[in-house]
């Protein structure tokens, strides 16, 4: 009963790391120090999770919720995303440690599709988006790698566990 509660658990965490959104770089720190020893995040790569985030709110409130405040008036919405994208990015790269503990390998299949996203992301970048982003084709790919790992990380930990619970399990 505990191994299948153990594996509820594991699975319950791993769907609440995929459903919030990730930002950290050089000089921003990780609260986790097993990932600020381990990784360094270079910036076009961060600037990416937090021009999607950038994008994601803007297309769907306008460019004018970065001027709302919180409800206590002294924080604004976009440290409320930078924070959150720092989060995400946080738990990718702890993914990514798991990855390389659990020997996760990523097929040869797996980095053409990588490259291909790659490149049609660079494709459909402007010029507006080049000069706020900051990244190169390597940031890019780096980033979908990094976050491939990670969905293959949970895939892992996640293969054997059953999501199904008796009554008697779950009381």
């Amino acid at each position: 009963m505990k191994s299948v509660f153990k594996k509820a658990i594991i699975f319950i965490l791993c769907i609440c790391i995929f459903s919030t959104n990730l930002f950290a770089c050089k000089g921003i720190e990780f609260e986790n120090q097993k990932i600020a020893i381990a990784e360094e995040l270079k910036k076009g790569e961060a600037m990416i999770f937090v021009a999607e985030e950038k994008n994601k709110y803007e297309n769907r409130f306008g460019k004018q919720i970065w001027t709302l405040k919180s409800g206590d008036g002294k924080t604004y919405f976009k440290d409320y995303v930078v924070s959150t994208v720092k989060k995400f990015v946080e738990k990718i790269m702890l993914l990514k440690l798991i990855a390389n503990e659990l020997n996760v390998i990523v097929s040869d299949q797996d980095k053409i599709k990588l490259e291909n996203a790659t490149n049609e992301y660079m494709e459909a970048l402007t010029s507006e988006d080049f000069y706020y982003i900051e990244c190169e084709k390597e940031d890019v790919y780096n980033a979908f790698y990094d976050f491939h790992v990670s969905r293959l990380a949970v895939d892992n930990l996640t293969k054997n566990a059953t999501t199904e619970l008796s009554v008697s399990e779950a009381k």
